[in-house]
C-alpha cells in the first residue's frame, strides 16, 4: 500500500476538501494537504506493523480539532473517506482472496480502533469544557447572590 501513498494523500485531500464538512471545505489547501499527508503517513506506518502510531495520532488530533471547532462527525467523516480509499487500494492491489481478507481486516481493525479512540478523546475534551463552564456558572451565581439577571441586548 506504500506505493499508493501519494494517490491516497491526494484522494483524501480532494474528498475532504470538497465534502459537506464546513471545516474541511473552507480550509486552506496547503495546511489541509499537510494534515492529510501526515494522516496517510501514520496509517502506512500502522499497516507496516505499528498500529499504535496511527491510533495515537488520531487520538492526538481529536483535542486539536475540538479546539478548532470541528464537530466529531466532521472528523469521523474524514476517517471514513480515508478508510474507503484504503479498501479500494486493497481491492485493486491484492488478487489472492485470502490475502485480501487479511488486508481488509487489518485496515478495518486499525480504523476501528482509531475511530473508537477519537470519539473517546473528543468526548473527554467536550466534558472538560462543560465542567469548566459549570464551575464558571456556579461562580457567577455565587457572585450575584442568586439575583435574577436580565440579559443586556448586544447591538
Amino acid at each position: 500500500m506504500a506505493a499508493e501513498r501519494q494517490v491516497l494523500k491526494e484522494a483524501l485531500l480532494n474528498q475532504v476538501h470538497h465534502s459537506s464538512a464546513p471545516h474541511y471545505r473552507n480550509a486552506e489547501l496547503e495546511p489541509l494537504r499537510r494534515r492529510c499527508g501526515t494522516l496517510v503517513d501514520k496509517f502506512l506506518e500502522a499497516v507496516a506493523g505499528s498500529p499504535a502510531s496511527f491510533v495515537e495520532y488520531v487520538t492526538g488530533i481529536a483535542g486539536a480539532r475540538y479546539d478548532e471547532g470541528f464537530g466529531l462527525d466532521e472528523i469521523q467523516m474524514a476517517l471514513n473517506i480515508f478508510e474507503e480509499y484504503a479498501w479500494k487500494v486493497c481491492a485493486h492491489k491484492v488478487e489472492d482472496k485470502e490475502q485480501l481478507l487479511k488486508d481488509l481486516s487489518l485496515v478495518t481493525g486499525i480504523f476501528g480502533t482509531a475511530k473508537d479512540q477519537l470519539a473517546r478523546e473528543y468526548l473527554k475534551q467536550k466534558d472538560n469544557v462543560l465542567s469548566v463552564a459549570r464551575v464558571f456558572i456556579e461562580q457567577v451565581e455565587e457572585l450575584t447572590g442568586g439575583m435574577e439577571t436580565t440579559a443586556i441586548p448586544v447591538s
